[in-house]
């Protein structure tokens, strides 16, 4: 008989979930590959809508969490409840984020009305609001008869870490293009009306979109009568890589953006 004490085995920890995971469970959660989003979000009455008062406030951190909670939340009441220190870990990219600046970012979105909260034991119980910040309730689109063009951006925006990777004006851009046409022209100028940013923000967005492999853009010379030259140049846009598309972007067979022009893609660089 062995009346040797048996000593208990160490427990087995396992380490922490890393960001990259937490994000994977969120996007793996909604058993979709793409998030919908309202072309409201971009444009109101032909100017810019809540995503121009985040660029023009410089708050990435706010989009970051915002499409996070798009892709995150679902059933009927379209809301998401996890601790703010998960949201924390989320949001924590090269610097660290506090629970107590989630709180600060989910305020911030609140008063955009994109978003309403409230406490569920410890946790912030976020309910998602029309992406217009109109305040209206969030119906997800295309479904039960919901109203409104939107865009899909595609999952592989986390996957493959362009939402570190890509500046706050790159997103705002990335946005933007997929709610074009496939082939599209977009004019600094009037694309600043449009949708409420500056012309060096959108200048500097489809240089980054371009320099990532994200977006081709082809000069092409144009008769102007009016110009000096009797002609000007346009540049003709397509996303590419990930978010490359075939169809237009509209789920629903409706009109197009009244201010983006189709074109005719260059045979030479036709894919």
């Amino acid at each position: 008989m062995n009346d040797q004490p048996v000593t208990p085995e160490a427990p087995v920890e396992e380490p922490p979930a890393t960001r990259e995971e937490t994000i994977t469970d969120l996007l793996d959660g909604s058993k979709r590959d793409a998030v919908p989003l309202r072309r409201a979000f971009l444009q109101v009455d032909g100017h810019g809508g809540p995503l121009a008062r985040l660029v023009r406030s410089h708050d990435g951190r706010a989009l970051d969490l915002y499409l996070l909670l798009l892709a995150a939340a679902s059933g009927g009441a379209y809301n998401v409840a996890r601790a703010a220190g998960m949201w924390a870990r989320v949001l924590s990219g090269d610097n660290a984020v506090s629970p107590a600046a989630v709180s600060k970012v989910l305020r911030r979105l609140e008063e955009l009305k994109l978003i309403s909260r409230r406490r569920k034991g410890r946790m912030a119980d976020v309910t998602l609001l029309d992406e217009s910040g109109s305040g209206q309730p969030y119906a997800r689109p295309g479904k039960d008869g919901a109203k409104g063009h939107y865009i899909k951006l595609d999952y592989r925006y986390w996957r493959e870490g362009w939402h570190d990777q890509l500046s706050l004006a790159a997103q705002a851009m990335l946005l933007i293009a997929l709610a074009q046409k496939v082939d599209f022209v977009l004019p600094e100028k009037r694309a600043s009306q449009w949708y409420g940013l500056s012309e060096d923000t959108i200048r500097k967005g489809l240089h980054e979109l371009t320099s990532h492999g994200l977006l081709q853009q082809h000069w092409v010379w144009r008769k102007d009568p009016r110009s000096a030259l009797g002609r000007t140049q346009e540049i003709h846009c397509r996303l590419d890589g990930p978010f490359k598309r075939k169809s237009p972007p509209l789920e629903q067979a409706a009109e197009p953006h009244r201010e983006a022009g189709e074109v005719e893609w260059p045979k030479e660089i036709a894919v």
